[in-house]
């Protein structure tokens, strides 16, 4: 039997860490990125913003020439050495038929250290590769939207078309939970989240507006999401936090889209996130 459970600002509040006086940059989270291409830099940028904007005490960049001068240009805080991280934000805006053997060695090296992984556009066909690269137990989430989730069950046997996929996410989001053994962030005209441990339950974050849906939006929302991971301090959590914490993050990114005048940009969303985080921690107008 499916149960459906409504996750709302309330929800979300719960897995957002706000810091404490004792912290320091490290104990904020860090959150490292595998992310952006030579054809698609700005997704780096995009995915980074996010990610500060929510509120990580370091951003670790890890790409090619051009999407790392791309990320120091609007973001000099951003690291370019690699070191400890809390959560990876993998494969946004890299096209795996362009992908480069470097850049596949270093997804699967973000498996290997067993942090939460967001695993997102040009990562997502690596996920067979996940039993054999990451440790036991490594948290993930897969975060396709409709045609992505398509193409991957065509590639693993399973012929699916978008519009079937469209017509009831949650089951085939709970179908791909089952199949790869991740929690799922199936993203669209509604996003679903199912949990990796109990497919039977789907979670309904906020909705977003329709204005979403732009180039780009997708990888905000990737980095929204390793923000909320690195800063949750998930890497022993229960499967339970684990997708509390990406439904929170969902709901972010929605709200994050309600506050803003419609069109908006992919960045204009990014930079909004740090408002629609503050908005959450408010106490009621009287």
């Amino acid at each position: 039997m499916v149960h459906e459970t409504q996750f709302g600002n309330s929800d979300a509040l719960k897995y957002l860490r706000t810091p404490l006086p004792s912290d320091d940059k490290y104990s904020r989270g860090v959150v490292g990125f595998v992310s952006g291409s030579e054809q698609y830099p700005g997704a780096a940028v995009l995915g980074v913003t996010a990610a500060l904007s929510v509120g990580v005490g370091m951003v670790r960049f890890l790409s090619s020439a051009k999407p790392t001068s791309l990320v120091l240009g609007a973001r000099p805080e951003v690291v370019i050495r690699e070191g400890p991280v809390d959560a990876w934000v993998l494969g946004s805006g890299i096209d795996t038929s362009e992908r480069s053997d470097q850049t596949t060695e270093s997804i699967l090296a973000a498996f290997a250290t067993g942090a939460p992984c967001v695993v997102d556009a040009g990562a997502l066909d690596l996920i067979d590769s996940l039993e054999d690269s990451a440790p036991a137990g490594t948290w993930v989430v897969i975060t396709p939207h409709a045609h992505e989730l398509a193409r991957m069950f065509t590639r693993a046997g399973t012929e699916v078309s978008v519009n079937d996929i469209m017509a009831d996410p949650a089951a085939w989001a709970q179908k791909a939970a089952q199949k790869w053994k991740v929690s799922v962030l199936l993203k669209g005209a509604e996003t679903v989240v199912v949990d990796r441990d109990d497919q039977d339950s789907v979670i309904l974050p906020a909705q977003g507006s329709a204005w979403l849906a732009t180039a780009g939006t997708g990888d905000v929302l990737a980095g929204a999401l390793g923000a909320v991971l690195a800063g949750a301090s998930v890497a022993h959590a229960s499967a339970r936090e684990f997708t509390g914490c990406v439904a929170a993050a969902a709901t972010l990114h929605a709200n994050a889209s309600r506050s803003l005048p419609a069109p908006f940009t992919a960045l204009a969303l990014a930079d909004a996130l740090g408002a629609a985080r503050r908005a959450l921690s408010a106490p009621p107008k009287r």
